[in-house]
C-alpha cells in the first residue's frame, strides 16, 4: 500500500538575496540553514563539504568518473575492488549512481590505484575550482586517457603529443594551423569545439505512442519522460494517469497507474524514477524493473510541476505556492522530511520544467505564459532570460553535449539549440512532431527524444545528433 510522509517541521525567516523574496522556510534540522547568499543547502559549519551521494559523509576529496558522476574517492576505491572482484574482470568497473562501465584513465595500472587516476574535483559545486583536464580525443578512443597538449583548428580535435606527431605527419596536414593546449585555454576551446560548430539532427525513429501501448487504443498525453541508464525509456501519460516503461528499441514492457494528472519525471539512482504530480502535491518514486513496482510517495509543500535530480539523495522541483500565490523552487531530499522553498522575483508565469546542467551549478525553468527560459545559478545569482520570436509557449527542456540547453517551442514547433550563456546557436523548425512538448536526452548525449501532443494524440520521435 502506498505510504506518505509529509514534512512538519519548525518555520523561520530567512534573509535572500537580491533575486529572490525574504520568505518562510522550512528548517532542514539543527545543523542546517538556508544560507542567505545561495540557494543550496548548507552547513552551518564554515565551509562543510556536502555529503557523498554513497556514504553520506562530508567528503574532502572528490572524483569526478567519465559520466560526470562524482564520489568521495574512499567510496570510490572501495566499490572499484568490490565491483572488480564481483565481476571477475579486471578492465573497468560499474559506476555504483548509473551503472556505466568506467575504464581506467590509464591501462597497466593496480586497480588499488585506479581511484587516483580520476580528476578531483571542488566539493561545494562550484564550477570555476574544478580541476580540469581535457584528454586526447584519439585515445579516448581506445579507452586510453592522456592529457591533451595540442590544439588542431583546422582538425577541430585535441591531441596528445604522440597523436599530434603522427596524425600530422602528411604532407597534407602539416600545413594545419594548430597550437599548444593549456589549461588556461580549456574553457574558450570547449566553446569553439563544442558549442560554435553547427550540428546536423537525423531522425531516426518515428512512433505514435499508440502502437507503443502494445496496440492499446487509449490516446495519449506525453508530459514526462527521461532515460534510464541503460537505454530503457520512461515516459508520463497525463491523460491516462500512468507511468509507462519501454526498452531502448521502444519495445512496450510494462506500465503503473499513478494518481490524478501526474505531469514530468526524472531519474534518481540506478532503476528508480521520481514522478511529480502538481494536482495532490505528491512525489511517486518507482523502480522500474521487469515490472513498475511503487516504492513510496512523499507529500511536497508546493504545487510540484518540473522535476530534476540533484543527486541520488536530493532533487529539485519548480512548482507554484498556493500560501504565498508566488512561482518557487524547492529543494527537498528524497523522503520529504527536508524541504526548503525559494519564491522568484524575476520569475514570471508559471514554470512547467525544470532541467539542471551536469555539475549542478546551474538550473533552467521554462514559462510558457510568457515565453521565456530562465537560468540560475545554483547559489540564486541569475544569469540570464532566452527569449525569441521563434519560441512560443515553450515547455520541454534538457541539458545536451557541452552544457546546450535545448528548448521546445509548442505553438511554433520549434527546437532551440541556446549555448550555456544563452545565445541561440541554432533552430529546428521542421520534421518535429506536432506540438512538440518534451525533450529528453539518451545519456549519451548524441540522441535525444522529442515527443508531442496534437489533436489528443502524442507522437515521439528519436533523433541523432551528428557534428
Amino acid at each position: 500500500m502506498a505510504h506518505s510522509k509529509k514534512f512538519s517541521g519548525s518555520v523561520r525567516s530567512v534573509q535572500f538575496s537580491s533575486d529572490f523574496v525574504e520568505d518562510e522556510t522550512y528548517a532542514l534540522s539543527s545543523d542546517f540553514v538556508v544560507d542567505s547568499d545561495a540557494l543550496e543547502i548548507t552547513s552551518t559549519k564554515d565551509k562543510e563539504p556536502l555529503p557523498c551521494p554513497l556514504c553520506g559523509k562530508g567528503y574532502q576529496i572528490l572524483m569526478m568518473l567519465p559520466c560526470k558522476d562524482s564520489i568521495c574517492n574512499q567510496c570510490l576505491a572501495a566499490h572499484i575492488i568490490r565491483d572488480v572482484t564481483n565481476r571477475k574482470k579486471n578492465d573497468g568497473f560499474e559506476c555504483p549512481i548509473c551503472i556505466t562501465i568506467i575504464y581506467p584513465p590509464v591501462k597497466g595500472k593496480p586497480v588499488k590505484d585506479w581511484v587516483d587516476l580520476f580528476p578531483k574535483i571542488n566539493n561545494f559545486l562550484d564550477e570555476s575550482s574544478i580541476k580540469v583536464e581535457q584528454m586526447c580525443e584519439i585515445c579516448k578512443t581506445n579507452h586510453v586517457y592522456r592529457e591533451a597538449t595540442n590544439y588542431c583548428i583546422v582538425c577541430n580535435k585535441l591531441y596528445c603529443s604522440a597523436c599530434f606527431t603522427k596524425s600530422h605527419d602528411s604532407q597534407s596536414v602539416r600545413s594545419h594551423l594548430h597550437t599548444k593546449f593549456t589549461r588556461e585555454m580549456l574553457l574558450a576551446s570547449v566553446t569553439r569545439v563544442g558549442s560554435k560548430r553547427d550540428w546536423k539532427v537525423e531522425m531516426i525513429k518515428s512512433i505514435e505512442t499508440q502502437s507503443l501501448m502494445g496496440g492499446k487504443k487509449e490516446q495519449q498525453w506525453i508530459t514526462g519522460g527521461t532515460f534510464l541508464p541503460n537505454g530503457d525509456l520512461v515516459l508520463i501519460d497525463c491523460r491516462n494517469n500512468q507511468c509507462l516503461l519501454y526498452d531502448s528499441s521502444f519495445k512496450y514492457l510494462s506500465e503503473r497507474s499513478l494518481p490524478t494528472e501526474p505531469w514530468d519525471v526524472c531519474h534518481v539512482k540506478g532503476r528508480q524514477v521520481a514522478v511529480s504530480i502538481p494536482k495532490s502535491k505528491e512525489i511517486v518514486f518507482l523502480s522500474t524493473g521487469s515490472k513498475i513496482k511503487h516504492d513510496m510517495t512523499v507529500l511536497c509543500n508546493i504545487d510540484c510541476w518540473g522535476i530534476a535530480s540533484m543527486d541520488v539523495q536530493h532533487l529539485i522541483l519548480s512548482g507554484y505556492d498556493q500560501l504565498e500565490k508566488k512561482q518557487c523552487l524547492c529543494f527537498m531530499n528524497c523522503d520529504g522530511t527536508k524541504q526548503v522553498i525559494r519564491h522568484m522575483l524575476q520569475v514570471e508565469g508559471m514554470v512547467n520544467y525544470i532541467a539542471v546542467n551536469a555539475s549542478r551549478t546551474r538550473v533552467y525553468l521554462s514559462s510558457s505564459q510568457v515565453n521565456t527560459v530562465y537560468c540560475y545559478e545554483i547559489n540564486g545569482k541569475f544569469i540570464f532570460k532566452y527569449q525569441h520570436e521563434q519560441l512560443i509557449i515553450p515547455r520541454g527542456l534538457d541539458i545536451g553535449e557541452n552544457e546546450t540547453i535545448y528548448i521546445l517551442g509548442s505553438k511554433t514547433n520549434s527546437l532551440h539549440r541556446v549555448s550555456k550563456d544563452g545565445i541561440v546557436l541554432q533552430i529546428l523548425s521542421a520534421g518535429l512532431p506536432k506540438e512538440p512538448h518534451i525533450v529528453c536526452f539518451h545519456r549519451s548525449k548524441t540522441q535525444f527524444l522529442v515527443a508531442g501532443i496534437h489533436c489528443s494524440s502524442s507522437t515521439c520521435q528519436m533523433f541523432k545528433l551528428h557534428g
